[in-house]
C-alpha cells in the first residue's frame, strides 16, 4: 500500500534534483516533497485515476516546476541586489 508514495517520492526528489543540481534536499524540502506524494498518491486511489492524471496531476507538476524556477530566479536576483545595496 505505500510502495506508489515511496517510489513517487523518490522520483519527485531525483527530478527536483536533476531539474537543479544546487537545491539542496534540507529536512523542510523532503517533508514538503513527501507531502506532495503522498497527496498525489491519495488522489490516484480515489478511482478515478485517469480524470486525477489528466486533470490535477500532470498541469499540477508542470505549474510546481514552472513556479520553483520562477521562484528560484527571483530569490537569486533579489540576493544579487541586497549585496549591491550593502557596499
Amino acid at each position: 500500500m505505500f510502495c506508489a508514495p515511496v517510489i513517487t517520492y523518490i522520483l519527485i526528489c531525483l527530478l527536483v534534483l536533476i531539474q537543479y543540481p544546487t537545491y539542496s534536499l534540507t529536512a523542510v524540502n523532503m517533508i514538503n516533497n513527501l507531502f506532495q506524494c503522498l497527496l498525489l498518491y491519495y488522489l490516484c486511489s480515489i478511482g478515478w485515476k485517469r480524470i486525477a492524471w489528466a486533470i490535477v496531476i500532470i498541469p499540477a507538476l508542470f505549474v510546481f516546476i514552472f513556479f520553483r524556477k520562477s521562484f528560484n530566479d527571483y530569490a537569486s536576483s533579489f540576493e544579487v541586489n541586497n549585496k549591491k545595496s550593502k557596499k
